[in-house]
């Protein structure tokens, strides 16, 4: 894997459901029904798993919102929003009637693909 491609996936496992999922392990290894192997092995697979899922989504999405801050390290960008506008399109179809989320805060990550290529 490239060498930044670690350090990407583990922008994944801080989302919700990766967050969920290592605590889920680490109360398991602590209370002695896994193993610290099995736990690394399932981390694993999620990494793969997620990935794997990412590759195959074919929704589009627009966001309208107002930077407050940005940021650029080891090509990943980082951007602060407020006052967001989310329209999620499932496939084709215009986005004008795709349906829309707001919300007053959120952070948007994005990466460049080949981090996550082998080498």
């Amino acid at each position: 894997m490239a060498e930044g491609g670690q350090s990407t996936i583990d922008l994944y496992r801080h989302t919700l459901i990766g967050d969920y999922l290592c605590d889920a392990l680490e109360e398991m290894v602590e209370a002695g029904r896994l193993n610290e192997q099995m736990a690394h092995t399932v981390l694993n697979q999620f990494d793969a798993s997620f990935l794997d899922a990412l590759k195959h989504v074919s929704a589009k999405a627009s966001i309208k919102a107002n930077a407050t801050t940005y940021r650029y390290y080891n090509n990943v960008w980082q951007f602060t929003l407020e006052n967001v506008v989310l329209k999620l399109n499932q496939g084709s179809g215009s986005m004008s009637s795709a349906p829309q989320i707001q919300c007053e805060r959120a952070k948007v990550v994005c990466m460049d693909c080949k981090l996550l290529e082998p080498s």
